[in-house]
């Protein structure tokens, strides 16, 4: 199990600074931010172990189809499951219901009341995950930005382990920032 960790803790760091090395004119950003989110999974643990992770992503974004793409692949012994939230229903008491099924959120920066869904959630074992500026700072867990034509990110650290939200170390050392 230690060797398996191992292995999957050096493709990833592998993985993050061939990605961080990547022009963005070769590669399309939404399929680059997919992929990270998915590696970057691999390296996160939550408080309650379960067979699979909901990762959520509210329909009409830009990364919805890329992130489908991953359904059904494997993070260590558990299984990844993606399911789209329709966005008509994003002020709804439904869409709530809906959240509190999701182990992660993925909230696109199209997204206009990024706000509202942090507020529902806030005090939920969700880890929540945007390409909006600033997100971090507005109560969101992981932030995804370019910075140079590079792929970074930003993680609220503090707020991750209030909500019993384990981040590796190895990806801790590798964020633009931590707060």
């Amino acid at each position: 199990m230690k060797i398996l960790v191992i292995i999957c803790s050096t493709i990833f760091l592998i993985l993050v600074l061939l990605f961080q090395s990547l022009s963005f004119e070769s590669v399309n950003i939404n399929e680059l931010e997919a992929v990270f989110i998915y590696k970057f999974l691999s390296f996160v643990y939550w408080p309650k172990k379960q067979k699979n992770i909901t990762l959520c992503v509210i329909d009409r974004t830009s990364l919805k189809d890329y992130l489908l793409s991953f359904n059904g692949y494997h993070l260590e012994t558990q299984n990844l499951i993606i399911r789209t939230l329709p966005l008509n229903n994003i002020n709804k008491p439904q869409l709530e219901k809906e959240i509190n099924k999701c182990e992660v959120l993925i909230i696109d920066k199209s997204i206009k009341n990024i706000d509202n869904i942090i507020s529902k959630i806030k005090d939920k074992k969700i880890l929540t995950i945007s390409n909006q500026q600033d997100f971090i700072k507005k109560g969101g867990i992981v932030e995804i930005f370019t910075k140079n034509n590079k792929l970074r990110f930003k993680i609220n650290y503090s707020l991750a382990k209030k909500s019993g939200i384990r981040i590796s170390s190895k990806v801790l050392r590798l964020a633009e920032q931590v707060l």
